[in-house]
């Protein structure tokens, strides 16, 4: 799907799992702010996917790794 550039493979599932959520946040998050991300901000950022769940949380990681200062 379209997705699966950016969300990765998993993310195309009909249940995205924590798992797939943590490596979004490490893959891309490494990309976005273009240094591994801290395990205090991985952990907050995972609570934050699972306020929504699936892709619609991973869309608002995506959007929090996009409007991050760094």
């Amino acid at each position: 799907t379209l997705r699966d550039p950016i969300f990765g493979a998993c993310a195309g599932q009909a249940t995205v799992t924590d798992a797939c959520a943590q490596a979004f946040i490490r893959d891309f998050g490494l990309k976005a702010l273009r240094r591994p991300v801290t395990t205090n901000e991985a952990s907050a950022l995972l609570a934050y996917y699972q306020q929504s769940g699936n892709v619609e949380g991973l869309k608002r990681v995506l959007m929090k790794f996009l409007m991050a200062p760094e």
